[in-house]
């Protein structure tokens, strides 16, 4: 999607010093990166333990939904679903927008995606659904306690289930009749660091195809291109592995704040950039062959990823909330390995690590485009020069997290979801504020659009 930034603040600071007759700064260094892929390969060599590969199946049941919780808007509809907690990126797929009933609940839904009309709906026996993944007729998704379901995408009907581990915190992402998930792995581990593992899963029947050892849950979602996937953990590690053997080719302890996107030859992510003290962050580029850093943006101030910071902001405090309703009341359990992301990412309750999105980037024609905490950011790809920086409205610190989702593109232009419940419609050349779509609650989640139609879910339960 969007991302990028660098020359701009090195430019603002030569403007400055060349008015005051002094030279200008040169670019900062590239930090190093620390290689970790013989590392990664070691903890999964045959020499190893494995990951748990015998899991129990999960149970599911038809839902409905009351009819007054459906009702039009102007050249729309809501749903009030029936959580009222957040609810992540909805999917639209094969006609039906499929959605979350909300970190709260244990349910599935999916409406006719013109009309809103209710199609089908499923309760689970865990809570906290993903965001969905679908290919053909088969929709993949995970909850938060502990399992990924595969359902019919035209009845709801469940097809398989694998209870993997609590708690699972990203989304599932499918590629060549795979599906690929990340789980918290117990039992004997190769490293005290090796927590996590990542899976790749028949889409059909669920086979465990191929595991792989991970040093902490992963960003999002695995990111697919061209036979090749992608993750960052939050432990800050951005690896490359092959889709069908789950070979890892290249791995890099790289202080990772985003999921990556591929463009080409090169991968963009964003990073932790400050040596010591406050958190910065700053968009980076690794070439696609081995993962290595080749260009980083000189940064900006994140509070929005300080752990100091973001504990005393209002979203911690909901997460707690949020965690709390779902069994998690002394907090993250430590099999979710909350201290890394903390130190990564500033986040570390069950709640704000599923639903975070970080300063994800989106490619648009050779310009990056990403959330920044409190503005969106455009940059030109190739050198990290600044185009343009859009302010959101809010309050970052008190709030916490960040302002607005990452941005999405369609029909030329990019859709932002803003914390205060609007979602701005911009101009990608020079940042210009459009029109906005007013969604009556606070958005936290990306939005999608489709056909012309844009679908959000909200901070208190609406899609």
């Amino acid at each position: 999607m969007f991302r990028a930034w660098f020359v701009a603040i090195l430019s603002t600071l030569s403007i400055a010093h060349a008015e005051e007759g002094e030279p200008a700064p040169a670019p900062a260094a590239i930090p190093e990166i620390e290689d970790v892929t013989e590392q990664m390969r070691a903890w999964n060599s045959d020499l190893m333990p494995k990951p748990p590969s015998k899991f129990r199946a999960g149970h599911t049941s038809p839902a409905k939904i009351a009819k007054s919780a459906i009702k039009p808007r102007d050249r729309g509809f809501q749903v009030q679903l029936p959580g009222y907690s957040r609810v992540v990126t909805p999917t639209v797929h094969n006609g039906k927008v499929i959605a979350s009933g909300g970190f709260s609940s244990q349910q599935i839904f999916a409406f006719d995606a013109r009309n809103g009309e209710f199609e089908w709906g499923v309760n689970l026996d865990d809570d906290g659904p993903s965001t969905i993944a679908c290919e053909g007729e088969t929709c993949v998704f995970n909850t938060e306690s502990c399992t990924i379901f595969a359902l019919n995408s035209e009845t709801g009907d469940q097809k398989w289930s694998l209870w993997m581990g609590d708690p699972m915190m990203s989304a599932p992402s499918i590629a060549m009749g795979r599906v690929f998930t990340a789980y918290p792995a117990s039992g004997a581990r190769p490293h005290r660091d090796a927590s996590h593992a990542l899976a790749a899963l028949d889409l059909e029947t669920g086979k465990v195809l191929w595991q792989r050892w991970l040093d902490a849950d992963i960003m999002s979602a695995p990111v697919l291109a061209d036979g090749e996937l992608y993750i960052t953990t939050f432990n800050g590690t951005l690896m490359k592995l092959d889709q069908k053997t789950g070979e890892i080719l290249s791995a890099v302890k790289a202080r990772a704040t985003s999921a990556p996107i591929i463009v080409g030859s090169e991968v963009y992510y964003t990073r932790r950039s400050e040596s010591s003290g406050s958190a910065r962050e700053s968009v980076a580029t690794a070439g696609r062959g081995d993962s290595k850093l080749t260009r980083q943006g000189s940064g900006k101030a994140a509070p929005y990823l300080d752990a100091s910071v973001q504990s005393q902001s209002r979203f911690s405090s909901q997460g707690l909330m949020l965690d709390a309703g779902n069994g998690f009341g002394g907090g993250a359990p430590a099999s979710a390995g909350a201290h890394k992301a903390l130190a990564t990412v500033g986040q570390g309750s069950v709640s704000t690590l599923q639903g975070y999105q970080g300063s994800r980037i989106l490619n648009v024609g050779g310009t990056n485009i990403n959330t920044m905490g409190d503005e969106v950011v455009a940059t030109v790809a190739r050198t990290g020069e600044r185009l343009w920086t859009y302010d959101l409205p809010g309050d970052m610190r008190r709030s916490g997290g960040f302002l607005a989702a990452p941005p999405i593109v369609a029909g030329g232009w990019v859709f932002v979801a803003t914390l205060e419940g609007q979602v701005h419609m911009l101009d990608p050349t020079d940042g210009r504020l459009v029109k906005r779509y007013d969604m009556g609650a606070a958005l936290r989640s990306q939005p999608i659009i489709e056909d012309g139609f844009l679908y959000v879910g909200t901070e208190n339960g609406l899609l």
